[in-house]
């Protein structure tokens, strides 16, 4: 009897593990026994961009998020963006931005623009980079992989700067 016991208390535990393990993101991974927040964490090196033209590609592109939380709100996250491409759209350029700012993942979509987008589970990723300009970028990004040393996003709206910008994919590697 305690065999069973045991056996059904086994079921119960793998059950409850496979289902917080399940897939999330498209790409993969199928399973992943560490959480999204351990996986995303680190410093990411950009290793390609399509759908924009990359201004420079022979200056590394980072991206850090850290696990450390923005004072007083435990959802958002600290960040640190070293060469990172953004549009200045006063000038309809592209330039690289070296600043702090933060993150956070999301499931809140956009619906309007060229960018149109439904998440769910948390398959989103909000970042905004405070620039030492006067702008700040507010982007939005889905992800589509991620895993412990690559991620892949794709971006659908920039709040603070271009209305209609243009949609970029970027993959990152981890440092």
């Amino acid at each position: 009897m305690k065999k069973y016991i045991f056996i059904g208390i086994l079921l119960i535990i793998l059950t409850i593990s496979m289902n917080s393990c399940e897939k999330t993101y498209e790409d993969g991974p199928a399973i992943s026994f560490r959480s999204k927040l351990n996986r995303i964490t680190g410093k990411w090196k950009l290793k390609s961009m399509e759908g924009v033209t990359r201004i420079n590609p022979e200056i590394d592109q980072y991206m850090e998020l850290t696990k450390e939380n923005i004072e007083g709100d435990k959802n958002k996250y600290i960040a640190y963006f070293v060469n990172f491409q953004e549009r200045d759209c006063n000038n309809d350029t592209s330039i690289l931005v070296t600043a702090d700012g933060w993150w956070e993942f999301t499931d809140e979509g956009a619906w309007w623009g060229p960018g149109e987008l439904e998440l769910n589970k948390k398959e989103g990723i909000r970042i905004m980079i405070n620039d030492t300009s006067e702008y700040a970028y507010l982007r939005l990004f889905k992800i589509f992989e991620l895993s412990n040393n690559k991620l892949h996003i794709k971006s659908y709206i920039d709040w603070m700067q271009c209305l209609i910008p243009e949609i970029e994919n970027l993959t990152f590697e981890k440092e």
